[in-house]
Parts: C-alpha cells; structure tokens; sequence
C-alpha cells in the first residue's frame, strides 16, 4: 500500500496525495478497461492524442502496457524525438479515471512482440506480429494519478 507520495509543483511547493488503493487492485480495476487515450508529444511541442487498444499483458504488477501500430505512425514519430508517454483511461460506469504516466521504447522483434500479442489486434493485423512494418510501443510505467470511488491517489511505481 503506498500512503503518501511528495512531489514539488511548478512553484516548487511539496504537496503530497495519500492512496488507500495497492498496485494490484489498480491494476485490476485499470485492466477491465479496453481503450485508452495515448498522449506523446510532437518535434514541435504539440500533445497529441489518440485512442488505442491496451493490451494488459503484464502478470507481474502495473509496470508495463503494450500496444501495437504501423512504425510510420505519427505517434513513432512523436516517440522517437521524446518517449515520455501519457495513457488515459475512463470508466465512467465505474466512476474510474486514470492517467498513467511513464516512458516508451518502440520494439520490432518479432519474437517480443509475439510474446505480448493479443487476438484482438487480429482485427487489423491478420498476420499478426509477421505484418510487414508492425511494431509494438512498450510503455513502462513511473507513475499513476488516478480518481475512483470519491477517492484520487497517485502512485509511483
């Protein structure tokens, strides 16, 4: 359970967000959550945003996301001049917002990338991670803000 995290503001005032949520349940509540929102940040400075299929293969706790796209996107693009990402996710039924922050690494073994496949990515790509060009943008987690129940948190990983 963490209990409190301290971070400095942009005034450098420490303010601290106390969770009484683990990691696991987190981790749970986060996985029934199909899409989400990927924010990278353009060469010129620009947020963009996109929606994108999640895939929670990580058994191991909420340290890495993995999702799939052509290596041409503009999201590659964005990742390869800076690989902070932001990945929001909501539920409003659930009364769950989380936005995931942490780092990316753009992976083109096929190997890998077989390890962490999801048939629902069939959808797009049929020939799964044998599709010429296909990559998957490993996301490794630092941190997670997150709103549920009448509670907001934030966990550093």
């Amino acid at each position: 359970m963490c209990n409190f995290v301290f971070q400095k503001n942009s005034n450098n005032t420490i303010y601290n967000y106390m969770s009484n949520i683990n990691i696991l349940e987190l981790k749970k509540i986060i996985s029934q959550v199909d899409v989400c929102m990927m924010n990278t940040i353009s060469p010129m400075g620009d947020v963009n945003s996109r929606p994108m299929l999640c895939n929670h293969t990580d058994n191991e706790g909420l340290q890495w996301l993995y999702f799939y796209c052509m290596d041409s996107s503009q999201k590659i693009v964005d990742l390869i001049n800076n690989d902070h990402i932001s990945l929001v996710f909501a539920d409003v039924a659930q009364g769950l917002y989380a936005n995931i922050m942490g780092s990316a690494t753009i992976v083109k073994d096929k190997s890998e990338m077989s390890s962490h496949w999801d048939a629902r990515l069939e959808e797009w790509w049929a020939d799964r991670e044998n599709t010429p060009n296909l990559c998957m943008i490993q996301c490794r987690i630092d941190s997670i803000r997150y709103w549920y129940e009448g509670q907001e948190g934030l966990l550093k990983i």
